[in-house]
């Protein structure tokens, strides 16, 4: 039997994606509105680049590529749990985090503000409404 909270999600996700690529010409909405890169920053080019082959620009753009399809996959199978233990689920999304949030902050230093995908969005909303109240 088909659920129908899940399809309904997934339909919601795609409006989404949808939505943010028409109205806002980006997928990361929170680069679109604070003009910030998030930790995910980098992740549609990389799949893209690694569809076509180009697999150190994939990892250029995003190192952790690689990790969100496998974690997906492993969550669907075990009914929403990666690893069936409790606590070794828990340590397990704490490292992912760690590992995200660390390669965040080191990409920042290294590539922010002027390297795609790490680079400042100057059309974002949080920027304009700043610079038309004289903050920049």
């Amino acid at each position: 039997m088909m659920n129908f909270k899940k399809v309904f999600v997934g339909l919601l996700f795609v409006v989404a994606i949808a939505f943010m690529l028409v109205f806002l010409d980006t997928l990361c909405v929170f680069k679109a509105v604070i003009g910030l890169p998030c930790p995910g920053c980098g992740m549609s080019r990389a799949w893209g680049s690694f569809f076509v082959g180009n697999f150190g620009k994939a990892f250029f753009f995003h190192p952790l590529f690689w990790l969100v399809p496998i974690v997906f996959v492993f969550s669907m199978i075990n009914g929403g749990r990666v690893l069936r233990s409790k606590i070794a689920n828990k340590v397990l999304w704490v490292l992912i985090a760690v590992l995200f949030l660390g390669l965040y902050v080191w990409r920042m230093l290294v590539l922010f503000p002027m390297s795609a995908p790490m680079d400042f969005n100057f059309n974002a909303l949080l920027y304009k409404v700043i610079k038309i109240l004289g903050g920049f």
